[in-house]
């Protein structure tokens, strides 16, 4: 069964703001999926488009545009942030690939640039490929709905 959900969370703004409270939407639960909060990120690099304007009409539909999101977290220990040299949290840096079909897709690829904020809402899809003999994993977030801010 899908649910979606909002919950609430923090985030640190990368000019070293104060905490700031704020809605996040959270990823469509699957059966192999638990929820998990959606990320809040600023676009890591442009977004490219996949297919292109001479692409089959069968094959429209796949085409889209893969991007990365980047998160900042706050690093905790013992249940506590940790603040650096300067007071002000210390924070590490995830990375996300998130991958938008169709118009959304397109919508992206046209409109948003680096540095972007985006809310993605999605699915979290898990890969395995095999290449040279050596089998690589990758995870990644298809998206339903992208909110620009």
């Amino acid at each position: 069964m899908h649910s979606q959900g909002i919950g609430q969370a923090y985030w640190f703004c990368r000019r070293r703001l104060p905490l700031v409270e704020m809605p996040v939407l959270r990823l469509r639960e699957t059966p192999a999926t638990p929820l998990l909060p959606a990320v809040l990120p600023a676009c890591g690099r442009r977004p490219h488009h996949r297919g292109g304007r001479h692409v089959s009409l069968a094959l429209q539909s796949k085409a889209g545009a893969s991007f990365t999101l980047v998160t900042s977290r706050a690093v905790i220990k013992d249940g506590q942030m940790v603040n650096g040299e300067d007071g002000c949290p210390e924070t590490y840096d995830q990375f996300h690939t998130v991958k938008a079909f169709g118009t959304l897709g397109n919508t992206v690829a046209n409109h948003r640039k680096k540095g972007d904020k985006l809310i993605v809402q999605g699915e979290i899809r898990y890969r395995r490929s095999e290449q040279d003999g050596r089998t690589y994993y990758n995870t990644e977030i298809v998206a339903d709905e992208i909110a620009f801010l």
